[in-house]
């Protein structure tokens, strides 16, 4: 059987927030190996960046190259910002984590460096976040100032999303950019619901009916495009 490593980050590894456990957990409903049919090695990691999903992509593919595809998923966590500082001071300009420039041209390095190994590799979009959500919790959760917040935000709320849309939408430039195939889960999301009803109480990680949206995609695309028949 072929061998499929998932690089990225919570998304990939199924995170969910627990207000019942007041942190995140590993809470995943997706079946990769029944959506792929292949082996799969999940090395998604909470947290990660694409600068760093390309240090540890390089490490693993050195210690093992023998990979047959690879599911990357970054952006999110590039696309986040430190809302401490911001709530702190608000009226000065702040970077995401990763700029733009940056982004994409890590996630280039990272796409090339899987094809000299040999191995395909299939990038997605981001889904949606809930920015309403993410914000409450980010407050909530960080005993930030939230007047703070919204002063840096222009009193718009939605821009938290808008911002994060511009990362999705550079996964496609990269994609494009060096031919590789994409898995649309912004577009999925998007047309099953608000993404308040498919992400958790943090507005960022899909809950269960979210999860299956992502599993959906991967079957669909690993049947139709690759010719790999899901078990």
């Amino acid at each position: 059987m072929k061998t499929i490593r998932l690089i990225g980050d919570s998304l990939l590894k199924g995170f969910q927030y627990s207000l019942e456990k007041g942190r995140h957990v590993t809470d995943c409903s997706i079946d990769y190996e029944r959506a792929t049919g292949m082996n799969v090695e999940n090395l998604g990691k909470f947290g990660c960046t694409v600068s760093k999903g390309l240090e540890y992509t390089r490490r693993v593919f050195e210690k093992n190259p023998d990979c047959d595809w690879v599911l990357a998923d970054f952006g999110g966590n590039d696309s986040d910002f430190n809302w401490a500082q911001i709530a702190a001071n608000p009226y000065i300009a702040h970077d995401p984590k990763t700029v733009i420039p940056v982004f994409y041209l890590d996630y280039c390095a990272l796409v090339r460096h899987v094809q000299e190994y040999g191995s395909r590799i299939v990038l997605t979009t981001l889904p949606p976040l809930c920015s309403e959500g993410y914000i409450d919790w980010t407050v909530k959760t960080q005993n930030l100032d939230r007047k703070g917040i919204m002063t840096w935000l222009n009193g718009d709320i939605e821009r938290v999303r808008v911002h994060q849309y511009i990362y999705s939408q550079t996964v496609r430039t990269v994609a494009q950019d060096c031919n590789v195939p994409l898995i649309d889960l912004r577009s999925a999301f998007e047309a099953e619901g608000k993404p308040s009803q498919l992400m958790g109480p943090d507005g960022i990680h899909p809950n269960e009916k979210g999860q299956k949206i992502i599993e959906a995609c991967i079957e669909r695309f690993f049947r139709s495009q690759c010719n790999v028949t899901a078990q």
